[in-house]
C-alpha cells in the first residue's frame, strides 16, 4: 500500500491540526509506504513534498501534479483544502482510495471571515468529501452525530480522538499554591475572555494563579495585565510537557457552539498525558472524556463566573485528591491517546 498524505498548510505550524497530522503520518509509516504533501515544513523519515505557501486553486495545482508523480493507491486528505486535488487525481485514477480526515465544518469556521463566497466554496468541499470519500475520519463522537446527519453510509465515519507522543509518567506538582494553566491559539470559539475574566474575579484569591500559553497576547485589551495571569507566549513543542506539568490543574475553556461543538481540542489528550486534572466546557467530546475518566470538572454552561467557580473548587480538594484525579487522567490518557492506540485504529480503519 501506498499513501500519499494532503496538507494544504505548514506542518511547523504549532497548531492542533499540524502536531496531530505528523502523529497521522507517523503512524501510517509503520504499516504502509508513505509521503506527504504541504505547503511547507518536515517529519523526520517522511518524504514531505513543499507546495509553498499559495491559494487554494494553485496548491490544488501543485499537490495534483505531486500525487501523478507519486501514484499512491490511497490519498488521505486532511481539512476542507484537500478535496480538490483529491478529487482531480481520482478522476484520473478512478481504483485510488480516498480517506478524508475532518478536522472541523468550515461553515461554522468561517462565519466571522466576512467572505461569503469563501465560506460556501468551503462548505461544499466539505459536503463532496463527506459524501464521496471511501473512509471519513472524524475528532469526536459529536462531530461524528453530526455529519451521519448529512450523508448515507454513515458507518464509512468513524472516530479517532487526537493522539499524543511524550512519556506518560506520573509527576507531581511542586507549587506552594493552584497554578491553573492553558495553552493553545487564541481564535475566537476558544473562550480565552471568559477564562481571563475568571482570573480577574480571582485575583484577591492568594491561593491561584494563571499561567496562558500558546498565543501572543498584545492585545491588551482582550489580555489585561493582571497581578494573578502570567502570558507566557508560544511554546516550542519540546517544551510543552514541561509546561503543563508546571501547572496544577489545566483548562480548556472552549465555547458551546458549532466550530467547537464538532471538532476535538488537541490540548486535551495532552493535558491528560501529563497527568493533570482537568476544567473544561461542556463542548465537543470533554464531558464525554472527563465523565469516563473522572479527572476533572465540567463548566455547563460555560461563563467566566462558572470557570471561576470551578477552579475553587479544585482550590478547596485535598491534595490527596487532586494527585488523584490526575492520576485517573494518566490511566485514561495510556488507553486512549498514545501513539500505538492511535496507530491502531488508524491501521484498522485503512484495512476494514
Amino acid at each position: 500500500m501506498k499513501v500519499t498524505v494532503i496538507c494544504p498548510f505548514d506542518l511547523d505550524r504549532l497548531t492542533g491540526t499540524p502536531i496531530r497530522t505528523k502523529t497521522t503520518v507517523r503512524s501510517i509509516s509503520t504499516f504502509a509506504e508513505v509521503s506527504v504533501i504541504a505547503t511547507g515544513g518536515a517529519i523526520q523519515g517522511v518524504e514531505v513534498l513543499r507546495t509553498g505557501k499559495c491559494g487554494l486553486l494553485t496548491f490544488a495545482g501543485r499537490a495534483l501534479f505531486a500525487l501523478r508523480s507519486e501514484r499512491p493507491s490511497v490519498v488521505h486528505g486532511i481539512t476542507t483544502v484537500s478535496i480538490v486535488p483529491m478529487f482531480l487525481y481520482k478522476c484520473m485514477h478512478p481504483s485510488v482510495r480516498l480517506v478524508f480526515e475532518m478536522h472541523g465544518w468550515a461553515w461554522f469556521e468561517q462565519k466571522r471571515s466576512g467572505a461569503f463566497v469563501t465560506r460556501v466554496s468551503l462548505f461544499v468541499l466539505d459536503l463532496w468529501g463527506l459524501l464521496f470519500s471511501q473512509k471519513i475520519i472524524t475528532m469526536s463522537e459529536t462531530q461524528k452525530r453530526f455529519l451521519s446527519r448529512w450523508t448515507f453510509g454513515s458507518s464509512r465515519v468513524s472516530v479517532i480522538w487526537g493522539p499524543f507522543e511524550f512519556e506518560a509518567i506520573h509527576t507531581e506538582p511542586k507549587n506552594e499554591g493552584i497554578v491553573v494553566g492553558y495553552i493553545g491559539n487564541s481564535a475566537w470559539w476558544q473562550g480565552l475572555p471568559q477564562l481571563v475574566e475568571a482570573a480577574r474575579e480571582l485575583r484577591l484569591d492568594g491561593r491561584v494563579s494563571f499561567r496562558l500559553a500558546g498565543f501572543i497576547a498584545d492585545d491588551t485589551e482582550q489580555f489585561p495585565l493582571l497581578p494573578n495571569v502570567a502570558y507566557v507566549g508560544r511554546v516550542e513543542r519540546a517544551d510543552v510537557l514541561s509546561f503543563l506539568r508546571s501547572c496544577d490543574v489545566l483548562v480548556s475553556s472552549r465555547l458551546n457552539e458549532g466550530v467547537s461543538d464538532l471538532q476535538y481540542p488537541q490540548k486535551l489528550s495532552e493535558y491528560l498525558g501529563a497527568g493533570r486534572p482537568v476544567i473544561v466546557s461542556a463542548a465537543n467530546d470533554q464531558p464525554l472524556i472527563v465523565d469516563r475518566a473522572q479527572c476533572g470538572i465540567v463548566v455547563d454552561p460555560m461563563s467566566a463566573a462558572g470557570l471561576a467557580a470551578a477552579i475553587q473548587v479544585f482550590a478547596g480538594l485535598s491534595r490527596e485528591e487532586r494527585l488523584s484525579m490526575g492520576q485517573r487522567s494518566l490511566d485514561f490518557a495510556r488507553e486512549h491517546f498514545v501513539f500505538d492506540s492511535f496507530a491502531s485504529k488508524l491501521k484498522a480503519l485503512y484495512y476494514a
